[in-house]
C-alpha cells in the first residue's frame, strides 16, 4: 500500500474513535438530586460524576438563579439539554473535555408586505399614510403614489393602516411569506379634521426628519380665506417661517429667502410663477388637488434647483368607483369639475375648470394699484384647466397623463378729454405644463416613477402713454417666453428594513424669449414708426433667445439607527451648461430625528442648495414680469447653506408644542439696479451680485383633536442683504424682513354640520417700499434712499382678521356647501407699496379692503 494512503487511513480511523468516543461519552447515564443549586454547583457535580472536564464562565449564569435537578439514570446529554434550555447555552466536546458556550441568537426569517392605500370611496391612492406594526416597532409612509413597502420578521403581525382625514384600519395575521396588501381606508365625518398639521407618526418606528408639512387637499376649504377661494398657497401662508408680500399680494418668502427661491411643483412639473390676479391667488384650483407638502428646512436630496422652500403640488387621480360631479360659484369665479371611471377600476378621468365671473370686487383697487387711477375702460381675467388620465395597466404598473393650462389677462385704459391724454396698460400672462408619468413596481422592496415633463410660461406687459395735442407718446414693452422639458427617473429601494434607499437622476432643457422695446415720439418724427396703437406696437421687434440645459443626479438613504433614532443621508449633483459655460456643484443634506421619551423628540438638519436659475427683479414686489435667467453671463448658481435645530413635545390631548431654530447663509444673490436692454450681449446690464443671511426661531402650539383646535404660531427672524454696489456696500435689510410674525386659526365646531373658523394675522413692519408716480410695471424701480441708509425706514404693522362660516347639507345624493365670510373684518389699510411725488410726499397705495363673501358649492 503507497505511504500516504496509509497515513489517511490511519487518521480516518483514529478520528472515527474519537467521535465514537465523544458520542459514548454524552449517553454516559448521570443521576443527580439537587433542590435550589445554582447552574453551576450543578454543573460540578456533574463532572465529578462523569469525570469530564467542563470549560465555561461562571458569567455566563449571574442572572439565572436557582434550578431543581432531579434525574435517574438518564444520558448526559439529556441532562445538559434540560439544564441549560432555559440560558441559551450551548455544548460541544472537545476531546475529553466539553465546553459550553454562549449560542448565537437566530433571527426568524423576514418577509416583505408591499401594496397601496386607496380612499375606499374612489379608489385614489393617498399619499403619505402610515402603516405601522407596534408589535416591531416598525413602520413605512406611503410614497407619492400610494406605494409602500416594509419588512418584518416571521410570525403574528398586527398592522395598523392609517391617514389623516380617514378611519384607520387595523389587519392582523400570521406572516409566513411575501404578501401583497392593498387596504382601501373609508374617509371620516369631514368637519371633524383640522386643516394643516405637521406629518407625524402614530409610533416611534415612524420618524421621518425631511417630511415637511402636509396639507390635505379635502380640508383647504375650512379656512377663511379671499372671496371664498380655497387656497393651497394662502394656506402654506399660515405656516411659521413663510411670510407674504404685502397684503394680497401672495408670494412666499420663506426663511428670509427670495420669492424665486422657491421650488413649485404641480404634479412633479416645475411652476415658475403660479399667481392668478396679479399675485391675489395661486393657479392651485382645490377641485383639482389631491395634497400638497411644503419643505422650507434643508429638504431631502431627491428636491434640488431652488434655496429657500418646495411647495409640492399634487392633483387627484379622479374616481375609479362612480362618476361624480362639482360645482362651486362665487363673487368672483366660478369652477366645475367631473371625474370617474372610463373603465371601472382600471382608467379614470378627471378634468376640472375655473374661470372669473365679475371684476366687481377687485377690479376698482387693482387698478389703482397697477394703472394709476380709475380707468375707463378695465379687462381684468383668469382661467385654468386641469386634466388627468389615470390608467393601470396591470397590478406591477401604472401610467397618468397630466395637463394644466391658465392664464390671465389685465388691461386698463385711461382718457383725459380735457388735455388730450391718454394711457394703455396691458399684462398678459400664463403657465402651461403636461406630465406623462410611468409607475412600476420591479418587486416587493422596489418602485420606479419615470416621467417626461413640459412647462411653459410666458407674460407680455406693455404700457402706452399718448399726448395726442402735442403728439408725445411713451412706449414701453417687455415680454418675455420660458419652455421647459424635461426626463427623470426616480427609484425607491428598501434594502433591508433598517435602510430606505431614494435614487435618480434627470435632465432638463431650458429655452428663454426676450423682446425689449423702448419708444418715444422722437422716433415717431423721424418716420420709424406711424403709429401708436397698442397692438401694432407689440409686433415691432422680434425676440431674442437662450438656452440652458441642466442635468441631476441624487442619492439619499433613510437609515434606521435605533427606534428611536432615524437618519437621512443625501447627496446630490446638479449641473447646468449655458452660453459656453457649465457649472458643476455637490448638495450634501444630512438630516436626523430623535425620540428621547413618546411625547418629547428633537430634529436637526443641515443641507447646501444650489440654484442655476435667477428671478430678476426691478421692484420690490413679486410680479409676474420679473425676469428669469440662467447661470451664465457672469451670473454663477446661487447657493446656500442652511442649519436647522428643533424639539417638539406632544401632549395626551392633542395639543403638540414645536420650536425650530434656523441659520441660512446665501451667495450669489442677484439684484437689477436698472432697467433691462434690448440685446442678449447686455442683458445683465445693472444687474450686481450679492449675499444675504437670514436666522430665525419659529413657535408653534396646535391642537388637532375635539370639537375645536387649531394653531398658534410665531415667528422672530431677521434677514439682510449685501451688495458692493448698493447701499455704499453696507449690508440692509431685506425687503421683507419682518422681525415679528403671528398667525392664529382657531375653528370651532358648532353642530355636526357646521363649523366657525377664526384666522389672524400680524407682521412687524417691513420696510418702507418707494417707487416712482407712474404705473406699476417692469419699468418702475424702487425710489434709491439716502447713501448707506437703504430700506431704514419701516412702514406701518401689517394685521387683518378674516372670519369663516360653513355650513354643509345633503339632500338625496347632492351635498352642499355654504361658506360665508369677511375678509379684512375691521377694514385695516395695509399698504401694498408707496408712490413718491417728490421728496416731502408720497402716497399709499392698499389692495384689500373690508370684503364680505360668499360661496355655494354643490357635489353629486
Amino acid at each position: 500500500m503507497h505511504p500516504t494512503k496509509s497515513i489517511l487511513s490511519l487518521l480516518t480511523l483514529l478520528l472515527s474513535l474519537n467521535v465514537l468516543s465523544g458520542q459514548d461519552l454524552l449517553n454516559t447515564p448521570v443521576t443527580i438530586q439537587v433542590e435550589q443549586a445554582s447552574i453551576p454547583e450543578c454543573l460540578d457535580l456533574i463532572s465529578q460524576q462523569v469525570e469530564v472536564k467542563m470549560a465555561y464562565s461562571s458569567r455566563f449564569f449571574a442572572e439565572a438563579g436557582l434550578v431543581e435537578l432531579k434525574v435517574k439514570e438518564r444520558p448526559l446529554a439529556e441532562v445538559l439539554d434540560r439544564l441549560l434550555a432555559a440560558t441559551g447555552m450551548g455544548y460541544r466536546l472537545a476531546g475529553t473535555q466539553l465546553i459550553i458556550f454562549k449560542q448565537k441568537k437566530r433571527k426568524p426569517p423576514s418577509y416583505t408586505i408591499s401594496g397601496y392605500l386607496e380612499d375606499e370611496a374612489t379608489g385614489e391612492k393617498l399619499v403619505a399614510a402610515t402603516v405601522v406594526c407596534q408589535r416591531h416597532n416598525r413602520g413605512a409612509v406611503t410614497n407619492e403614489y400610494g406605494f409602500y413597502s416594509l419588512t418584518l420578521p416571521a410570525g403574528a403581525v398586527e398592522l395598523s393602516y392609517s391617514y389623516l382625514g380617514c378611519t384607520p384600519s387595523i389587519k392582523a395575521f400570521d406572516l409566513q411569506q411575501n404578501h401583497r396588501i392593498n387596504m382601501t381606508l373609508e374617509p371620516a365625518t369631514y368637519l371633524s379634521e383640522v386643516i394643516v398639521r405637521p406629518e407625524e407618526s402614530n409610533s416611534d418606528a415612524l420618524l421621518d426628519p425631511a417630511s415637511g408639512q402636509h396639507i390635505p387637499g379635502g380640508h383647504l376649504a375650512l379656512l377663511p380665506d379671499l372671496a371664498g377661494e380655497n387656497d393651497v398657497v394662502r394656506v402654506a401662508q399660515q405656516l411659521p417661517g413663510v411670510q407674504t408680500g404685502a397684503d394680497g399680494s401672495g408670494g412666499m418668502y420663506v426663511r428670509g429667502g427670495g420669492g424665486g427661491q422657491n421650488l413649485i411643483l404641480l404634479d412633479g412639473v416645475p411652476i415658475y410663477n403660479p399667481s392668478h390676479l396679479l399675485g391675489l391667488f395661486s393657479i392651485f384650483n382645490s377641485s383639482a388637488i389631491r395634497s400638497a407638502r411644503l419643505l422650507k428646512g434643508s429638504f431631502p436630496a431627491r428636491y434640488g434647483g431652488r434655496l429657500s422652500s418646495v411647495l409640492d403640488v399634487r392633483t387627484r387621480e379622479g374616481n375609479l368607483k362612480h362618476w361624480e360631479a362639482e360645482a362651486g360659484v362665487g363673487l368672483l369665479s366660478g369652477r366645475a369639475s367631473v371625474e370617474g371611471p372610463i373603465v371601472e377600476d382600471k382608467v379614470s378621468l378627471l378634468v376640472a375648470g375655473r374661470h372669473t365671473l365679475s371684476n366687481y370686487l377687485l377690479g376698482s383697487s387693482i387698478a389703482t394699484a397697477f394703472v394709476g387711477g380709475e380707468p375707463d375702460e378695465l379687462d381684468l381675467r383668469f382661467y385654468d384647466l386641469n386634466a388627468k388620465l389615470n390608467y393601470s395597466m396591470s397590478n406591477k404598473d401604472r401610467l397618468m397623463l397630466s395637463y394644466y393650462n391658465g392664464a390671465d389677462a389685465f388691461y386698463g385704459f385711461l382718457e383725459d378729454e380735457e388735455t388730450l391724454q391718454r394711457s394703455e396698460s396691458s399684462l398678459d400672462w400664463g403657465n402651461q405644463m403636461a406630465a406623462l408619468r410611468w409607475n412600476h413596481e420591479f418587486g416587493d422592496r422596489l418602485f420606479s416613477n419615470t416621467t417626461l415633463t413640459y412647462s411653459n410660461y410666458n407674460f407680455d406687459n406693455s404700457s402706452l402713454y399718448d399726448d395726442l395735442e402735442e403728439e408725445v407718446f411713451e412706449y414701453y414693452e417687455f415680454s418675455s417666453n420660458v419652455e421647459d422639458i424635461a426626463f427623470k427617473i426616480d427609484v425607491d429601494y428598501l434594502p433591508s428594513p433598517k435602510h430606505s434607499l431614494r435614487f435618480g437622476m434627470g435632465l432638463s432643457r431650458q429655452e428663454y424669449l426676450f423682446k425689449f422695446v423702448n419708444l418715444d415720439d422722437a422716433l415717431f418724427e423721424l418716420g420709424i414708426i406711424d403709429t401708436v396703437n397698442i397692438e401694432e406696437l407689440s409686433n415691432l421687434e422680434e425676440k431674442d433667445r437662450l438656452e440652458n440645459t441642466e442635468a441631476f443626479a441624487y442619492v439619499e438613504d433613510v437609515i434606521q439607527l435605533r427606534p428611536n433614532w432615524q437618519l437621512n443621508a443625501g447627496l446630490r449633483l446638479s449641473s447646468t451648461f449655458s452660453s459656453g459655460n457649465s457649472f458643476w456643484r455637490l448638495e450634501p443634506r444630512l438630516s436626523t430625528h430623535y425620540r428621547f421619551e413618546k411625547p418629547f423628540s428633537v430634529n436637526a438638519s443641515v443641507g447646501r442648495m444650489v440654484q442655476h436659475l435667477h428671478l430678476i427683479s426691478a421692484v420690490g414686489l413679486r410680479m409676474p414680469s420679473d425676469i428669469w435667467l440662467p447661470s451664465g453671463f457672469d451670473l454663477q448658481p446661487s447657493e446656500s447653506w442652511q442649519l436647522e435645530l428643533g424639539g417638539q413635545y406632544a401632549l395626551a390631548d392633542g395639543i403638540d408644542f414645536s420650536l425650530q431654530g434656523y441659520y441660512k447663509w446665501m451667495d450669489n444673490l442677484y439684484l437689477s439696479t436698472e432697467l433691462p436692454n434690448s440685446s442678449n450681449e447686455e442683458i445683465a446690464q445693472g444687474i450686481v451680485e450679492g449675499n444675504g443671511e437670514a436666522y430665525g426661531l419659529e413657535f408653534m402650539v396646535q391642537k388637532r383633536e375635539g370639537r375645536s383646535g387649531g394653531w398658534l404660531s410665531y415667528t422672530l427672524a431677521r434677514s439682510d442683504r449685501q451688495f458692493d454696489e448698493v447701499n455704499t456696500g453696507l449690508r440692509y435689510a431685506f425687503q421683507y424682513d419682518s422681525r415679528h410674525f403671528v398667525k392664529l386659526f382657531i375653528y370651532q365646531k358648532l353642530w355636526q354640520r357646521m363649523q366657525l373658523s377664526l384666522n389672524w394675522t400680524y407682521a412687524s413692519p417691513n420696510p418702507l417700499l418707494l417707487i416712482e408716480d407712474e404705473s406699476l410695471n417692469l419699468g418702475t424701480i424702487p425710489i434709491e434712499q439716502e447713501p448707506g441708509r437703504k430700506n431704514t425706514f419701516r412702514d406701518q404693522a401689517l394685521h387683518r382678521l378674516d372670519l369663516g362660516l360653513n355650513y354643509l347639507l345633503q339632500t338625496g345624493q347632492f351635498h352642499h356647501t355654504f361658506k360665508l365670510g369677511i375678509y379684512n373684518v375691521y377694514d385695516q389699510d395695509n399698504a401694498l407699496f408707496h408712490r413718491q411725488f417728490d421728496e416731502e410726499s408720497f402716497d399709499s397705495v392698499f389692495l384689500m379692503p373690508f370684503l364680505p363673501f360668499i360661496y355655494y358649492n354643490i357635489r353629486l
